[in-house]
């Protein structure tokens, strides 16, 4: 996220509002998956400084606003048809499908992999438990979420005649592990050629860890880093005594490493 908001802080961003000048609105953004959006610095703070609004939906703000309902999800998607929305961010959770999740059945430490990399596995494991089944579904069903809100906005005329300006962000996919840009249905929406996939780290917008994270979407992000540059520095797990080099912390269960001379 710490991209997008310094795309919307760029001169980029000030253009937008013209795409919509014709039609005498003020231009309006939907942030599904937002998380809390009360902050300083946040989506909707930069936003409303382009005298935009900017919705935001997520449980963490209200438990009511539930995406998975269909009657909560419904009144969203038909705003979306009438247009009364400019354009939009979605961050779907992608907790299910975390590279983390890579340990075997062997193994005594870390999450399970609860998806494969490829359907029909990507939709859910035969071996997980009936809670992680029905975590799975969910967090596939807020992704599909997502793909329908992409294509509203992509069939819905613009007074430019380009694609109205949306991005689905999730991490970077991981050769062998499951995405939510690998799920089929994102895959068949990247096909569509005004779609275009970007590669950016967040660690030169602000974010503590290069966090390589991938935009899906016709949301253009100039002058954004694709890969990290910061320099090597020496870190130590506080509770093992491991050391590493690497350009920012890891982190390691719950705590963060920190400088190893400390």
């Amino acid at each position: 996220m710490c991209s997008i908001i310094k795309v919307v802080q760029s001169k980029e961003a000030r253009k937008i509002p013209t795409a919509v000048a014709k039609t005498g609105d003020r231009l309006r953004f939907l942030y599904l998956f937002s998380g809390p959006s009360n902050f300083s610095g946040s989506l909707r703070d930069e936003l409303e400084k382009l005298d935009a609004t900017c919705t935001c939906v997520d449980i963490a703000i209200d438990k009511n606003l539930n995406i998975s309902d269909d009657l909560v999800w419904e009144p969203i998607a038909e705003d979306l048809r009438r247009g009364l929305y400019h354009g939009g961010i979605w961050s779907p959770p992608c907790g299910t499908f975390s590279v983390s999740r890579r340990r075997d059945a062997n193994e005594k430490t870390g999450p399970l992999p609860l998806r494969s990399e490829t359907a029909p596995g990507i939709y859910g494991l035969k071996t997980n438990t009936p809670d992680e089944t029905a975590q799975v579904r969910e967090h596939t069903l807020l992704a599909l979420r997502a793909v329908e809100a992409a294509q509203i906005l992509l069939d819905l005329p613009s007074p430019s005649g380009s694609p109205w300006p949306w991005t689905l962000e999730t991490p970077a996919r991981h050769a062998g592990s499951p995405s939510v840009h690998k799920l089929p249905e994102v895959m068949k929406l990247a096909t569509d050629p005004r779609v275009e996939i970007v590669h950016r780290v967040q660690c030169h917008a602000g974010a503590r860890t290069a966090k390589p994270t991938e935009l899906l979407g016709t949301m253009h992000l100039p002058d954004t880093a694709e890969k990290c540059e910061h320099t090597f520095k020496a870190w130590r797990i506080p509770w093992s005594g491991q050391k590493l080099w690497q350009p920012h912390p890891p982190l390691r269960g719950t705590q963060w490493a920190i400088p190893a001379a400390e």
